[in-house]
């Protein structure tokens, strides 16, 4: 009754416009009576995590961050191009930019996490006018039947056990041609992965991204993202991570950029841990304490 109910209010967001279906849900997320009974379940992750209950502004925003992602997705692929840079602010473009060696031909990896809005950012960057790629375990943006994504091609990987052949030739591709990959380091599927200390923790990272960099010249620039309660994104593109040693063996030089990356993601749970997934919290929660 509780899943239904839920279902039936971000049904009903679809066709109001997108500022005055933001607030809705921040006024919805924000009713202490709804956190009890609706969410409590939802929020018990973000409160083990923080050893307290939450506030009402982290409550709010963990929420914001957790539900209704794909309305938020679809709402914003539709938006008017006036409309979508009211909502929409991408900072630090000029990593982007001045990574890209247009003579070596060296592309750009986009380093993305499960954090915040994160699934706003391949769409958010494409209708800026940035022409990239985006790995995806499946087209979401399709079955939502997203507009405005004309400079954003998505390669499928399925469930994450590994590249195919076909794909890994198709991204090194790209990179070699000085062309910019949106991959999200941090999911949870697959088996494989290498081991590294998180919050207390063992949790195994993918190393795809960094071999990728390594075999293709490629710069990884990091990405975070940002939900506010009145439904605006904010999308920042962070300095590269340091580049390898050119000497150094090249398990070393991937090693090195996945510890990078893995400083990074802590750096974004510890700062704003209210914009963290319920589902990473779950696994992370799980996980053999070091």
């Amino acid at each position: 009754m509780k899943a239904q109910l839920i279902r039936t209010f971000y049904r009903s967001l679809g066709p109001v416009p997108y500022p005055v279906a933001a607030r809705a849900l921040e006024h919805f997320f924000a009713n202490p009576l709804l956190q009890k009974t609706l969410y409590k379940k939802s929020l018990r992750p973000l409160q083990r995590f923080l050893g307290a209950p939450p506030d009402r502004h982290q409550a709010i925003q963990y929420l914001l961050a957790n539900h209704a992602n794909d309305w938020r997705l679809s709402a914003l692929a539709k938006l008017e191009n006036a409309d979508f840079e009211r909502v929409v602010t991408i900072e630090g473009l000029h990593h982007l930019q001045g990574e890209t060696d247009s003579e070596s031909g060296a592309g750009v990896i986009l380093a993305n996490t499960h954090h915040g809005a994160s699934r706003c950012v391949p769409i958010s960057l494409a209708r800026s006018g940035i022409q990239l790629t985006s790995l995806e375990s499946h087209d979401v943006l399709a079955k939502i039947g997203a507009a405005n994504r004309q400079n954003l091609n998505v390669v499928e990987v399925g469930k994450g056990e590994g590249f195919v052949l076909k794909q890994v030739r198709k991204v090194q591709k790209l990179l070699k041609g000085g062309g910019i990959l949106h991959i999200v380091p941090d999911g949870l599927q697959g088996s494989s992965g290498t081991p590294l200390p998180f919050l207390g923790r063992e949790r195994s990272f993918a190393t795809s991204f960094a071999e990728l960099a390594v075999d293709t010249g490629a710069r990884v620039v990091p990405v975070s993202s940002a939900l506010d309660s009145q439904g605006r994104v904010t999308i920042e593109l962070h300095p590269p991570l340091p580049a390898p040693d050119k000497d150094a063996l090249r398990s070393a030089k991937i090693n090195g950029l996945l510890h990078a990356y893995v400083d990074f993601l802590q750096q974004r749970w510890r700062t704003t841990p209210e914009n963290i997934r319920q589902h990473h919290l779950h696994f992370y929660q799980k996980l053999p304490i070091i």
